[in-house]
């Protein structure tokens, strides 16, 4: 079985363009999304967001770790942003789980699967004091949805 898999940290609003988010923290993000910046009405984003992102091979938790190592210099800005706007942080996971899941073998109850991952408690303490959000996606997927 193959993963494909993202982790990001978001700053989400309704009110507060990613701009304006950028301006108060002082770090460029790597994507922003504008509230109805997209063209099709299917796609239009709910809200204006701030992204910081990790891809590739490695597994979720080092991913995770890489982006708390990059907002821990500005966690007293997010605490501040995010008691005082309206703004939502949020960690990301989405995975693609493509092939079969039959092809892992059992393991003891004290190995974990190879694709499973952790929060440590410096990511939970950071996630607590921030107000940070956590949202798993997972899916299974065929050859074919990669291939389009």
């Amino acid at each position: 079985m193959r993963i494909h898999q993202y982790c990001c940290f978001a700053l989400e609003s309704t009110t507060v363009p990613a701009s304006d988010l950028t301006a108060w923290l002082g770090v460029p993000p790597d994507e922003t999304h504008e509230l109805g910046s997209w063209t099709a009405a299917a796609n239009v984003p709910p809200c204006h967001a701030w992204l910081l992102i990790e891809r590739g091979a490695d597994p979720v938790d080092r991913q995770i770790h890489a982006l708390i190592r990059r907002m821990n210099p500005i966690r007293s800005q997010l605490i501040s942003l995010c008691s005082d706007h309206a703004v939502l942080p949020v960690l990301r996971i989405v995975r693609y789980f493509q092939g079969d899941p039959a092809g892992i073998a059992p393991r003891g109850f004290d190995e974990p699967l190879p694709k499973a991952w952790h929060l440590s408690t410096p990511v939970l303490e950071f996630l607590v004091s921030t107000g940070t959000e956590l949202e798993v996606e997972e899916y299974a997927v065929t050859d074919q949805d990669f291939a389009r």
